[in-house]
């Protein structure tokens, strides 16, 4: 009895072809007393006051009602059984303790809580887009370097990216 364990089938409709199977073993209470009904060749076995296993057909049935049924199979525990029990373990979820925020100013970039103030929220992004574009005009121009910025307005204009209708170059 120890080399064996029973599984259940947990996928939400169990007699889906095209669903991914997922298996789950019973607690160890119960895969004992389903494997000694096994070994005494029973035809079923109650398990709680809810479900019993039919052990000629193995399916397990909710006694209330007979509809809710789902296959059930009994595995040994070398191979896939010590496999499925790894993935459990390593795969156990563990809770998120804190924010992945928490440890970056500025959500890791100033620029990303600039635009995301309270100055700019409601505004479409072709404001935040010509508030942006403004900005390194005045930016070059404190570098003397107005020309370039002009120029760089004058393509993305080209290309329809930003209406330089809202720009204002007499800043």
């Amino acid at each position: 009895m120890k080399g064996v364990t029973w599984f259940w089938k947990a996928n939400a409709d169990p007699w889906s072809p095209s669903d991914i199977e997922e298996w789950v073993p019973f607690t160890d209470i119960v895969n004992r007393q389903i494997e000694q009904a096994y070994q005494g060749r029973q035809s079923e076995v109650v398990i709680s006051a809810k479900y019993k296993i039919d052990l000629n057909r193995l399916i397990q049935v909710d006694i209330l009602d007979f509809g809710k049924q789902r296959p059930v199979r009994r595995c040994s525990k070398t191979g896939d059984t010590l496999a499925f029990y790894r993935r459990e373990r390593f795969n156990f979820a563990q809770p998120i303790r804190r924010s992945v925020t928490d440890d970056t100013l500025n959500y890791g970039c100033s620029f990303i809580t600039d635009c995301t103030s309270d100055d700019n929220r409601g505004s479409k992004l072709e404001n935040v887009s010509s508030q942006t574009v403004k900005g390194l005009i005045n930016n070059t121009m404190n570098k003397d370097k107005y020309k370039e910025a002009h120029e760089t307005v004058e393509d993305e204009d080209r290309d329809d990216h930003i209406n330089t209708d809202v720009l204002d170059f007499t800043d």
